[in-house]
């Protein structure tokens, strides 16, 4: 089973709820769901504000089972109704919304190390719909270094004008149906993501190569010492290897071929 990681920096609780619900309609594998904070030098402390968060989220459900929605979550008193079909809808789906979802917070000074554990063997994805644009690139440089995929946000196809004053409770989930509405973007899914992930598979797999002939010619090298006196000609030989070995590394890395073909592109001045 699954864990869904989302991504929080704002205080808003309709873009989680809208989240939530879809992944629990879209991803039947998952189990868990997690309320994720980063806390820094420049961001709120970390676990009073995953606490702020999920109060949110959990005030908003329980107004809208009792059909009302709260638009500005610090006024809570100030509410709007809902139908009783959208309480219902609320009401279908708030116990188990309650039963998987937890908190998390990890540290901006260790995003790296913090990001590799949640994702952990894979079984996870990512929601980063409310996450901050400095935090989003963080996120994703740090998940395609782990070539890792499921990342996702939830896109509004047509959101409503920020002048309607009923723009909240349309936007709820309740009032969309994925694909005409909204859609469940994965980020990683794009033509220039993939030729990214391409490229990073390609130098991991340079870097192993070149780490493997110099650990095997060093073997071989070592071996030879060891069974064979060391002459002029063992030594010329080690050391033949050993530069032959470095040689090969860099040539893994830069191929003249690829800088001849580059300077027999150029253009000639006029």
């Amino acid at each position: 089973m699954k864990t869904l990681y989302i991504l929080a920096t704002s205080p808003r609780p309709d873009s989680y709820i809208n989240v939530m619900i879809h992944v629990m309609r879209a991803f039947h594998d998952v189990s868990v769901m997690k309320l994720v904070t980063i806390s820094g030098p420049d961001s709120q402390d970390g676990v009073q504000y995953a606490g702020t968060v999920m109060s949110n989220v959990i005030r908003q459900l329980d107004a809208l089972c009792t059909g009302h929605y709260i638009r500005d979550i610090g006024k809570p008193d100030k509410t709007e109704p809902i139908d009783a079909i959208a309480q219902q809808f609320y009401a279908d789906y708030y116990p188990s919304i309650k039963k998987m979802l937890t908190l998390a917070t990890i540290e901006l000074a260790r995003l790296d190390s913090d990001l590799r554990e949640l994702i952990g063997d894979g079984q996870c994805l990512f929601d980063v719909s409310a996450l901050g644009k400095d935090l989003l690139v963080d996120v994703f440089a740090v998940s395609l270094a782990q070539e890792f995929r499921e990342i996702y946000y939830l896109k509004l196809l047509e959101p409503k004008l920020p002048g309607d004053s009923t723009k909240g409770r349309l936007d709820l989930i309740h009032q969309l149906k994925s694909g005409r509405d909204y859609r469940f973007v994965n980020l990683t899914g794009s033509e220039p993501v993939r030729r990214s992930l391409t490229r990073i598979r390609a130098n991991l797999m340079q870097f192993r190569t070149a780490v493997a002939t110099v650990i095997l010619v060093a073997f071989i090298v070592l071996t030879f010492q060891d069974y064979f006196k060391k002459t002029w000609a063992i030594n010329l030989l080690a050391n033949i290897s050993i530069i032959g070995a470095i040689a090969s590394a860099v040539f893994l890395f830069i191929d003249p071929r690829n800088k001849a073909k580059k300077i027999g592109r150029r253009r000639p001045r006029l």
